[in-house]
């Protein structure tokens, strides 16, 4: 008998005992079956429930779910494009990314913002080109580009475009080998090393000092007027060990940023 009828017709059973067969001079035997009868049913409601509910939802019949000690988790979208629409609170992991760069979070309706602790910065080599289309895939078009050829020395590009919200294109006055690197994001950066300076040619600032732990470096200088303007600097180097040398034409007053 299929576990979904068997309430009612326990419950039936019940009914029967409970209305033929009391007889105070037999009030065990009778106790005995209603005892019987009440626990048939009581298993078949249960197990009709259990045949009804096949799936659980973690949202609202679940307490401290501790996920920890799982085979395996995959707790967010997975993609090769992100989607149209999206509401507040939502994450997405654009598989076809760079490494690192992967999860995008949607801060409001329908906009995709990439996560700052996994993208602070993006770069991308390139050899013997004059011009370099760079995507960063950083989901916004307020970006700084710098641009180092292969042994560390900052290269000034001819042009710097903001194609779309992922993508830049640099062109240099000659062909260039090198690296460039783009940073997405405005205000207080996820990773940002600043220093003051005082009349100086040249401003150094040690790995240990900036900790920003890359020599994938974006590096701006401004100067010290009530109104700040920036100050280009003759070279930026970036050793092996990620240590930052700024050397200007003449000496400057300001601070310069890295990030």
């Amino acid at each position: 008998m299929p576990a979904s009828i068997w309430g009612p017709v326990l419950t039936i059973e019940v009914t029967e005992l409970c209305r033929k067969r009391w007889n105070p001079s037999s009030r065990t035997l009778n106790s005995m079956r209603l005892h019987r009868a009440l626990a048939g049913w009581l298993i078949g409601v249960s197990l009709g429930a259990a045949v009804a509910q096949t799936k659980l939802d973690l949202r609202t019949q679940s307490k401290s779910v501790d996920f920890s000690a799982a085979s395996s988790t995959k707790p967010v979208r997975t993609g090769t494009l992100l989607p149209v629409g999206c509401s507040a609170g939502e994450m997405f992991y654009l598989s076809n990314a760079t490494p690192g760069y992967n999860l995008y979070y949607c801060t409001v309706s329908n906009v995709w913002t990439p996560a700052g602790a996994s993208a602070p910065n993006y770069s991308q080599t390139f050899t013997a080109q004059t011009s370099v289309v760079l995507t960063h895939n950083l989901g916004t078009s307020n970006v700084v580009v710098q641009c180092y050829d292969s042994s560390n020395i900052e290269v000034s590009y001819a042009t710097f475009t903001v194609t779309n919200l992922n993508n830049v294109t640099v062109t240099f006055f000659a062909p260039q080998t090198g690296r460039c690197v783009v940073n997405g994001f405005g205000g207080q950066a996820v990773n940002r090393f600043a220093t003051a300076f005082t009349s100086q040619t040249s401003v150094a600032i040690t790995a240990p000092t900036h900790n920003l732990g890359t020599g994938d470096l974006a590096v701006t200088c401004y100067d010290a007027g009530a109104t700040k303007s920036r100050i280009e600097p003759d070279r930026v180097q970036v050793d092996g060990a990620n240590n930052v040398t700024i050397t200007f034409f003449s000496a400057q007053s300001g601070r310069c940023i890295l990030q």
